[in-house]
């Protein structure tokens, strides 16, 4: 964006002038190098609890979209931040993996709990590069389309019933708990509890590698 262009954004958004060209001058300036620092800084000291991944899709001015992929996650230690932002057609393309190895050759250690959508770029690199993390399907990505194979009258009872089943303790005790919400829900929502089933079969939220299960995290 030019000079013009990020002053006139700003004042839409915020409905005034907040800074001169200059400030933006000198801001535009910093960036660059504050950018290269971020994407290229060692990752060895950092010992991750929780890692997320996941890409956005995002409109660009003259048409289309472009993939904004994002790794962030939570240390033991409490911090919370960004390890990478970077763009990428596709969460499975050659720009993916490549985001992927660049956290390892920065040093990034063996995360606890590695939380992805279903898409099988994310899970599949999870096993290749760190296959002794804990992968967990995200929660927010599977009730996002449990809702909309739902009625809205029906949707908060079978929501409570899919939440006692993700904060089961072990995977048996999750396995259990699906089998009477699919009893008891098949002939009403079939989409929903052919879902259900279709993440139990394959690598759902309540499966990790080596079938190591944290279902409640």
């Amino acid at each position: 964006m030019s000079q013009r262009a990020i002053a006139r954004a700003l004042e839409k958004a915020l409905g005034q002038v907040v800074v001169s060209k200059s400030a933006i001058s000198n801001s535009t300036e910093r960036l660059p190098p504050a950018d290269d620092a971020f994407r290229t800084r060692d990752l060895s000291g950092d010992e991750v609890a929780y890692l997320l991944l996941d890409t956005v899709y995002e409109p660009l001015r003259r048409g289309g979209k472009t993939g904004v992929m994002g790794v962030w996650g939570l240390c033991i230690d409490g911090r919370t931040f960004w390890f990478s932002l970077s763009t990428a057609h596709s969460e499975s393309d050659e720009r993916g993996r490549e985001v992927r190895r660049d956290l390892v050759k920065r040093g990034l250690q063996t995360p606890g709990t590695i939380t992805t959508d279903g898409a099988p770029g994310w899970s599949n690199a999870v096993d290749a590069m760190w296959p002794r993390a804990l992968w967990m399907r995200c929660w927010f990505h599977t009730m996002q389309h449990r809702h909309q194979q739902v009625p809205p009258q029906a949707w908060s009872a079978c929501k409570a019933l899919v939440a006692d089943m993700r904060a089961a303790p072990p995977l048996a005790e999750g396995q259990r708990c699906l089998r009477p919400l699919l009893a008891q829900e098949q002939a009403t929502l079939p989409e929903a509890c052919r879902g259900l089933e279709e993440d139990e079969a394959s690598r759902n939220p309540l499966q990790g590698p080596a079938s190591t299960v944290r279902p409640n995290l």
